[in-house]
């Protein structure tokens, strides 16, 4: 049995499956293989007890926690395993026998059967592991007191923590938090990946993911996103020795009063590889300077609007009536554009500028944050948390554009209606001037003439790479500067370069 558990077990960094799904499909699946062929919990179970054997040693000392439902069967199942690996394993159970499920309460005989015992009370002994079988997908009512409590000691045991398919508490759907969560080490998932374990406070709580697939004679349902993928990523062409800068294309920024912004689109954009980084100003028309920057260029605005390349608007843009005239006059041209910041309030405010945009036929992307995509939806930020997938499909295809709603996994989507999760949660990436240098880069990319859906990909994952690298060489998030993300971005694609 051990090779047939082996063979459906995966890390996520070596997955070629990328799929994530939604609760409900997840259900459908597990209804087809019940009908057909019983025995999930018991592949579940024996697969999370394999892969804990392999990764923690024979001296540990095991509590697994089972909770009233099939999680809870999951961890039955687990700790029998376990126990026949030789594992000291104590099972505190949380609800009462007879209100388990048909089949977790198989579980629990045969757990009995092989000489296991049932606690109710938190053990005297500090274990050095802990399998949080608590709750899994389908929690939907909100957290008792008591098992506040019980999960509380978890997170403050200091204890190794191995989730059974999700972290319980954590919304498996919107990677929201029901008031509290575990936090694991180690999630083990099953059948296919939890798209809430990628979203929002998901990362956060779900620590390193390992997938068992389970064998049973599943039809995967179209996924509900996918997961970025390095390996499938599309990036600007090889640099030879008669190159030069018209080769790369030119961003045109349009900034406003706030004009540390503009300077940062401009200076990822040349980090990242674009030839020319041209910015004017919406009410000024002098000719500014940046004497850290020279290679920055300036422009009067109209020069800059004639010109070509990509032109992005919002970063700093303001809210002006002259803001809201050029924006309009934008719209109805066909530069290839990206919309960011204060450009989607205004548009979100204005139907006439809704219109035009949807009217767009030339190349144009859209970067809210959830606010800014909630404006554009015309519903709250929660709405938009709550499912950041689907509020991205409805944009791309609302507006007719494809849009990065940001966050931790942002969520790209374009107008045909697929979905790519961002793998990267960072917390550096939250520091003032993030968007800002995302939008730079995306904006590169275009310019160095990658498909809008290609350059929103390796945008999002190298400004999620850029910050994890940032963070790491930093010794945390604290203190980092926007514009140090532009000097690892640089880094992150020559090495790509050099590895050819």
């Amino acid at each position: 049995m051990a090779d047939s558990i082996l063979s459906m077990i995966h890390d996520i960094s070596q997955l070629p499956n990328r799929n994530l799904l939604s609760v409900q499909q997840i259900r459908e699946l597990e209804k087809q293989a019940i009908s057909i062929q019983p025995g999930l919990m018991e592949q579940a179970g024996a697969a999370s007890a394999h892969i804990i054997s392999r990764m923690f040693g024979q001296r540990e000392s095991i509590l697994v926690i089972a909770g009233p439902g099939n999680n809870g069967g999951d961890a039955f199942v687990c700790a029998r395993h376990l126990k026949g690996k030789g594992y000291a394993v104590y099972v505190l159970l949380y609800g009462q026998v007879g209100k388990l499920s048909e089949e977790a309460g198989l579980a629990y005989h045969l757990w009995n059967a092989c000489g296991g015992e049932i606690h109710v009370e938190w053990p005297s002994f500090s274990p050095t592991l802990i399998v949080d079988g608590l709750f899994g997908i389908g929690l939907s009512r909100p957290l008792t007191a008591d098992t506040t409590a019980l999960i509380d000691k978890v997170n403050h045991s200091g204890s190794k923590v191995v989730s059974l398919d999700i972290p319980s508490g954590l919304d498996a759907d919107s990677g929201m938090v029901k008031g509290v969560a575990v936090h694991a080490d180690i999630t083990i998932t099953f059948i296919a990946l939890k798209i809430g374990c990628y979203l929002n406070e998901g990362p956060g709580y779900s620590g390193k993911i390992v997938l068992a697939e389970l064998q049973a004679p599943f039809i995967l349902p179209i996924p509900k996103a996918c997961l970025l993928d390095r390996e499938n990523m599309v990036w600007p062409c090889p640099r030879n020795a008669n190159s030069h800068k018209g080769l790369f294309g030119q961003v045109r920024v349009l900034g406003g009063a706030m004009r540390g912004a503009a300077y940062l689109v401009a200076l990822a954009a040349l980090r990242s590889g674009a030839g020319r980084a041209v910015i004017a100003w919406v009410d000024d028309a002098s000719i500014d300077h940046d004497i850290f920057h020279p290679e920055l260029i300036f422009t009067e605005c109209l020069n800059l609007l004639s010109q070509g390349g990509v032109l992005v608007i919002g970063p700093g843009y303001g809210k002006t009536s002259s803001a809201i005239h050029l924006l309009s006059q934008v719209l109805d041209s066909d530069a290839v554009l990206l919309l960011d910041a204060d450009a989607l309030t205004l548009i979100s405010a204005d139907s006439r500028l809704q219109n035009a945009l949807r009217r767009r036929q030339a190349r144009t992307v859209l970067t809210p944050h959830p606010l800014e995509a909630a404006r554009l939806l015309g519903c709250s930020t929660e709405a938009v948390l709550a499912d950041r997938v689907t509020s991205a499909k409805k944009i791309a295809v609302n507006y007719g554009h494809p849009v990065v709603v940001k966050g931790a996994g942002s969520v790209i989507a374009v107008p045909s209606g697929q979905v790519w999760v961002s793998p990267w949660a960072i917390p550096l990436l939250s520091i003032p001037g993030s968007g800002d240098v995302l939008a730079g880069l995306i904006a590169s990319f275009v310019a160095q003439k990658l498909d809008v859906e290609d350059a929103l990909k390796l945008g999002v994952w190298v400004h999620g790479q850029s910050g994890g690298e940032l963070q790491q060489n930093a010794g945390g998030a604290i203190g980092a500067l926007a514009s140090e993300l532009t000097e690892a971005i640089r880094h992150i694609l020559n090495r790509h370069e050099r590895a050819g």
